[in-house]
């Protein structure tokens, strides 16, 4: 009987041990995924905030060639009129 009671108290050691491993194991797991949830919620808001900066600068860069061009056609409706060149009669 005592080498029962050994195996069966080795029994219930080695079950409370891997019952013991296994919940740590998946804390850690737990720990793992919202570290990596995190990591992508950070990447994503980065990711935002830099397209929403490039937007804005492309929308800027536009506005500016549509102001250059408004400015050079004012200022070719507002110049002299060319003369043309009269055909030198033979």
């Amino acid at each position: 009987m005592t080498s029962r009671t050994r195996s069966s108290e080795e029994a219930i050691r080695q079950a409370h041990s891997n019952f013991t491993k296994t919940k740590i194991r998946q804390q850690e797991a737990a720990q793992a995924m919202e570290r990596e949830a995190i990591e992508r919620q950070a990447q994503q808001a980065k990711t935002l905030r830099l397209r929403a900066l490039r937007l804005a600068k492309e929308a800027d860069e536009a506005l500016l060639v549509q102001q250059a061009r408004e400015a050079a056609d004012r200022a070719a409706a507002t110049a002299a009129p060319k003369r043309r060149r009269e055909k030198a009669k033979r």
